[in-house]
């Protein structure tokens, strides 16, 4: 019995010495790894995010721009013409509350331009409005600082740097 007894003991004390725990390298190289893939997934998440706000902003500028067309559509005679032409948020007057009374084609359009105005620049970066008649056709250019991943349209008014997006909505002069 008492053989046994020995080989028992002899078989858990080299058991025992075989079980080791992780080294400190182990441990560090491991942290490190965990940490450069956690950095990876991070950055990926944060160019996404930044991808999906440039996206909004161009869906938003578009829409906008789109709808503020329609209204000038709507609206546009030629006596109101030069109404729309300058779109400039400096030398708007403030709108007189001409809807109870019934506006005229002139306030209208005014209306219109201080409303888009306020919306881009709520929504947009450093926005930039023009309103070009080129030919029988007006045209709208918007453009403003994109986060990231800019879109620019190729016939836009302004001059634009690498960060600028812009769109060009147009219809036929009525």
């Amino acid at each position: 019995m008492k053989l046994y007894t020995n080989q028992r003991i002899f078989k858990n004390r080299l058991y025992n010495s075989q079980i080791r725990g992780f080294s400190l390298i182990e441990v560090i190289i491991a942290t490190l790894v965990l940490g450069v893939s956690v950095f990876g997934i991070i950055s990926g998440l944060t160019q996404s995010a930044k991808r999906v706000n440039s996206q909004a902003g161009i869906e938003f500028a578009l829409l906008t721009s789109q709808e503020f067309m329609t209204r000038m559509q709507i609206n546009l005679r030629p006596e109101n013409r030069q109404d729309y032409l300058n779109l400039d948020s400096a030398s708007l007057p403030p709108v007189q509350a001409c809807l109870a009374n019934g506006c005229s084609p002139a306030e209208i359009a005014a209306h219109d331009k201080l409303e888009i105005i306020a919306r881009v620049q709520a929504r947009l970066a450093e926005p930039r409005l023009k309103l070009i008649a080129q030919n029988d056709t007006l045209q709208l250019h918007l453009a403003w600082k994109s986060a990231s991943a800019p879109f620019q349209s190729k016939d836009c008014f302004f001059d634009l740097s690498e960060s600028d997006s812009c769109v060009v909505q147009g219809q036929a002069d009525l």
